[in-house]
């Protein structure tokens, strides 16, 4: 909801937006409640928001080219890491290879960054890590963790209430004990 939410929102803005969705639960239905919250009609948003749906990890890169010579504002991956790059990459034998193919990901959105000053926003799964300061971690482990300069977490108690809260694992300038209330409606986050 909240890649939605930002990539519908930054469209109205008038940014140049591409949302690349990765799990196979693309609701184009939830982007037209989104964009109606924002008092505009999706399909007048269409060309400024390319809403993509990737059939694996290897056409997201392969989309992630196609876009590498085109100044965008925004490039949205929901989510970076999906179960299709876990399926693709098995096991521990394989995961060598997974964090290379996820470091090559963000390499090509660094470009973009550097090149044209396109912000990106990955969402991730998270996988159960006691640690000290939390005890979720993103899928993407080190990888993200060290090639994002801004890391959330949005946590939600349990699938049948809206309220829920964000706060920062890894933000410059903001306390790790910072709670961000929030509410998730039909048509984004509150």
């Amino acid at each position: 909801m909240f890649a939605m939410q930002c990539s519908v929102k930054a469209a109205v803005e008038g940014w140049h937006v591409v949302y690349i969705e990765t799990e196979g639960a693309l609701n184009i239905e939830l982007f037209e409640k989104i964009a109606k919250r924002f008092g505009a009609e999706l399909n007048a948003l269409m060309d400024r928001l390319t809403i993509t749906q990737a059939i694996d990890v290897l056409d997201v890169k392969e989309i992630l080219l196609g876009l590498l010579r085109q100044p965008l504002d925004l490039v949205v991956i929901d989510s970076f890491v999906s179960h299709a790059l876990r399926a693709q990459f098995r096991g521990r034998e394989g995961l060598a290879a997974r964090q290379q193919f996820l470091t090559y990901l963000l390499d090509i959105l660094r470009r973009m960054a550097r090149v044209y000053g396109t912000g990106f926003i990955l969402t991730d799964q998270v996988i159960d890590a006691p640690s000290f300061f939390s005890d979720k971690r993103p899928a993407g482990g080190d990888v993200v963790l060290h090639g994002v300069n801004a890391l959330f977490m949005l946590h939600k108690r349990n699938k049948h209430k809206s309220e829920g809260h964000m706060w920062p694992i890894d933000v410059p300038g903001m306390a790790p004990d910072v709670k961000i209330a929030c509410t998730i409606k039909d048509d984004g986050l509150y």
